[in-house]
Parts: C-alpha cells; sequence; structure tokens
C-alpha cells in the first residue's frame, strides 16, 4: 500500500510543485472550484470537499490514500523537497 510518504517522494519534488498541490487543495477548501485533479509522476490527485484521494498510476492493486484536505493542506505545507 502506498502511503502519503511515497506520494511526497515521488510527486512533489520542488517547491513550486508543492505550492500547486497546496493550492489546489485550498481551492476547494474555499469553495472557489467543487473538484481539481493534479497527476504527478506516480500518483493521481483529487481534491473533494470531502477530502483528498490519492492513486496510483501504477498499482491497479493499490488502494486509493484518503485524506482530510486541512490534514492534506498541514502534511504538505512542511514537506521540503530534498534538494
Amino acid at each position: 500500500m502506498s502511503s502519503i510518504n511515497e506520494f511526497l517522494k515521488s510527486d512533489v519534488q520542488t517547491l513550486s510543485v508543492r505550492d500547486a498541490y497546496l493550492g489546489h487543495a485550498k481551492n476547494v477548501q474555499s469553495g472557489h472550484h467543487p473538484e481539481l485533479e493534479l497527476t504527478g509522476n506516480a500518483f493521481n490527485v483529487r481534491f473533494l470537499p470531502s477530502g483528498v484521494f490519492i492513486e496510483s498510476l501504477w498499482d491497479e492493486e493499490d488502494e486509493p490514500i484518503s485524506i482530510g484536505l486541512e490534514d492534506f493542506i498541514q502534511v504538505v505545507s512542511t514537506w521540503l523537497p530534498k534538494r
């Protein structure tokens, strides 16, 4: 099973990418968009008012990761990609 840490390591490799994920989450959270989606290197991420759903692009048997919008924002905000 994939973890949020695997998603961060593979798909959030720069600060600008981190900011894009945060922007999508905050836009859905604020009601500016009912739903948004981003596809990265290994994961597809859907942002909904009910939460964030992170799905592996390569492992169809892997269960999607589900996390609340506020929790996603908190976790991603503190992530510092390796330089």
